[in-house]
């Protein structure tokens, strides 16, 4: 009989846990900019323009609830929220910083590889 897996079964690949939780288009900026003291929704919707209010409000949402960032709302009017990284969020730091640096050293060839795969005839 068929079984449904459990999707957030981690126990034999605990590498899917941290690429999980990056795994949205937009979690790793929402880091990286939380990291660097932009903590309110309107400034980082201003600095991560490209993307959707409503995909990185999603994403936020997505990284609070499973404890990489910590959100705080201050009883005032009109409403003032700001975003902090948890332990488990700094923690993610140094991996972003790997990963930026094997994007950097690697761009040029990737970009090449994917624009030869979107410009073939299939």
């Amino acid at each position: 009989m068929y079984q449904k897996k459990n999707p957030m079964d981690y126990t034999h690949c605990p590498v899917r846990i941290p690429l999980d939780i990056l795994s949205g288009s937009w979690k790793a900026w929402l880091i990286l900019e939380i990291s660097r003291g932009v903590s309110r929704p309107a400034d980082l919707y201003r600095v991560i323009a490209i993307a959707p209010r409503r995909a990185l409000t999603k994403q936020l949402t997505e990284l609070e609830k499973q404890g990489i960032v910590g959100k705080t709302v201050y009883p005032v009017i009109p409403m003032k929220v700001e975003y902090h990284l948890t332990e488990a969020g700094k923690e993610l730091l140094p991996i972003l910083d790997q990963l930026e640096k094997w994007g950097n050293k690697y761009r040029s060839i990737v970009v090449a590889d994917i624009s030869t795969l979107d410009n073939r005839n299939v």
